[in-house]
C-alpha cells in the first residue's frame, strides 16, 4: 500500500513508479500517473435533465454536462432509486412503457465530491393506436400478423393477439369501422374459415367456415359487406360476398369468378 500527502497545485500531472521483486530476482515495473485535485475542485453539471412529455413506445432521452477534472461516475435515478447500467451522461430508452414515467435525476462524482441535478419529471401518455380505416394491412400473403409501424410520432404497440387459425399463415387483413376482417392463407386444405375481430378488444365477432380451397385472398370490405376469392383448382373459382354489419357473417352470394355482381 502507497501513502501519503502529495505536494503540488491543482491540476498538477505526477508519475508514481511502483517496482515489485520477487525472490527469483524477477521485477515488474508500475508507472501510476496522477492528476492532484483541491478539496474545491468538486464537479459541476453544465447541463441538466429536463422534463418530458412523451407517447408510448416514443425515444426518451435525458442528458447532462459537467465540467471539472475527472475521471467522473454517473448514475441516473428514476423516482429516487438508482437506474441499473444507467451510468453514462444521457440516459436513452429506446421505446418508452408507461412503467417509465416518474421523476429522473443523475448524480456526476469525482475523487473530491459530486454535484447533483434537480429532478425532471417524465410523463408518458398511451399510445395512439388507431389511424382511421385501413383497407389492407400488410404486406404479403405470408404475413403473419405483425407489423410495427409509427404515425405522427406515435408507436402502434400490441393491443390483443388472436389466432386467426391455428397452423395458417394469415393473408393481410382489412381494417375498417374498428374491426379487422381476416382471411387464412391455403394451400390445398379443408376447414378454413374468414372471421371478423373487434379492433379494440379482439374478441372474435363472427367466423364463416368456407369449403376446400386450394388458394384464397385477402379481404375487401366495401359498401357493408366483405369480399374474398377462394380457388379451388377442380372446380370454378367462388367470390364470396359476406354481409360484416351482421355479427353471424352470413354469406350474402357466393358466385363463380367472372360473372358481374
Amino acid at each position: 500500500m502507497l501513502s501519503g500527502t502529495p505536494t503540488g497545485n491543482s491540476g498538477d500531472v505526477v508519475e508514481v513508479q511502483l517496482r515489485a521483486r520477487d525472490t527469483a530476482g524477477g521485477q515488474t515495473l508500475y508507472t501510476y500517473r496522477l492528476t492532484l485535485l483541491a478539496v474545491t475542485d468538486l464537479p459541476t453539471l453544465t447541463q441538466k435533465p429536463v422534463g418530458l412529455d412523451l407517447g408510448e413506445g416514443q425515444e426518451l432521452v435525458l442528458r447532462a454536462a459537467v465540467s471539472g477534472s475527472g475521471p467522473f461516475q454517473w448514475q441516473w435515478y428514476r423516482n429516487g432509486e438508482p437506474i441499473s447500467g444507467a451510468t453514462r451522461a444521457t440516459l436513452v430508452i429506446g421505446e418508452v412503457a408507461l412503467a417509465d414515467a416518474g421523476t429522473y435525476r443523475v448524480r456526476v462524482t469525482n475523487v473530491v465530491g459530486g454535484d447533483e441535478s434537480s429532478e425532471a419529471v417524465v410523463t408518458v401518455r398511451p399510445a395512439t393506436r388507431f389511424a382511421g380505416d385501413w383497407s389492407t394491412f400488410g404486406s404479403s400473403a405470408a404475413h403473419t400478423g405483425r407489423h410495427p409501424a409509427a404515425l405522427n410520432g406515435y408507436a402502434f404497440v400490441p393491443a390483443w393477439s388472436q389466432t386467426a387459425q391455428s397452423g395458417r399463415l394469415l393473408n393481410r387483413a382489412a381494417i375498417v369501422n374498428g374491426r379487422a376482417f381476416v382471411v387464412p392463407g391455403s394451400t390445398n386444405v379443408s376447414g378454413l374459415s374468414a372471421k371478423a375481430f373487434d379492433l379494440a378488444t379482439g374478441s372474435l365477432l363472427w367466423s364463416f367456415p368456407f369449403p376446400y380451397s386450394s388458394a384464397n385472398y385477402p379481404p375487401s370490405v366495401y359498401n357493408g359487406q366483405v369480399f374474398f376469392q377462394r380457388i379451388n383448382y377442380t372446380a370454378i373459382p367462388q367470390e364470396f360476398i359476406i354481409e360484416r354489419k351482421k355479427r353471424a357473417g352470413v354469406r350474402l352470394k357466393s358466385l363463380p369468378l367472372g360473372r358481374v355482381i
